[in-house]
């Protein structure tokens, strides 16, 4: 389906937004602090993909939590990732997950 006009960033490539990125900027610009979410806990139904996961890692989030696994997408432990345990990466969170089945 073509985007919704509310999806368009003027332009610059970009045509639809994540949850969790989306959520988090929201959350940033109405709190009115930077994006830094140091100490924040993210609640998500479903397991954060790669690109979803590491925008919560540059956020700087506490923790994680989700309820379904992906494992196709998953970036978290349900799929073929756990980016959270990735050695090289700047910042780490802890990743919690209720099991639910989808």
């Amino acid at each position: 389906p073509p985007p919704d006009d509310d999806d368009d960033f003027g332009g610059v490539g970009e045509k639809r937004r994540r949850a969790p990125t989306a959520s988090l900027a929201e959350m940033t610009a109405e709190i009115g602090r930077g994006y830094l979410c140091t100490g924040y806990d993210v609640y998500c139904a479903r397991e954060p993909c790669v690109m979803c996961a590491m925008a919560l890692t540059h956020s700087r989030v506490r923790r994680v939590i989700y309820a379904i696994p992906s494992a196709r997408h998953g970036a978290l432990g349900g799929g073929a990732y756990s980016l959270q345990k990735e050695r090289t990466l700047n910042h780490h969170y802890d990743v919690y997950t209720f099991g639910v089945d989808a």
